[in-house]
């Protein structure tokens, strides 16, 4: 449980956003695809051990792809 009362919000799977992925400001690498190909996916994923069940982290995904540790969060 969070200091809040939110409970399950990291471990479960990586959530698919409405963003699309982009460097942050100042950011030291920049490409073409930023901003404009890939969405922007935050939370950790069951298989992705300690280091990927986070609520603070964020990766990419193509808005096609598939994967048992994408979707959405209820």
């Amino acid at each position: 449980a969070s200091p809040y009362g939110a409970l399950d919000m990291a471990g479960n799977v990586f959530e698919w956003t409405a963003s699309w992925y982009d460097a942050y400001p100042n950011a030291p690498h920049q490409f073409a695809e930023f901003g404009t190909q890939m969405k922007t996916i935050r939370g950790g994923g069951f298989a992705g051990g300690d280091i990927l069940a986070r609520t603070h982290f964020r990766s990419v995904a193509y808005p096609g792809a598939r994967s048992d540790m994408i979707g959405f969060r209820c």
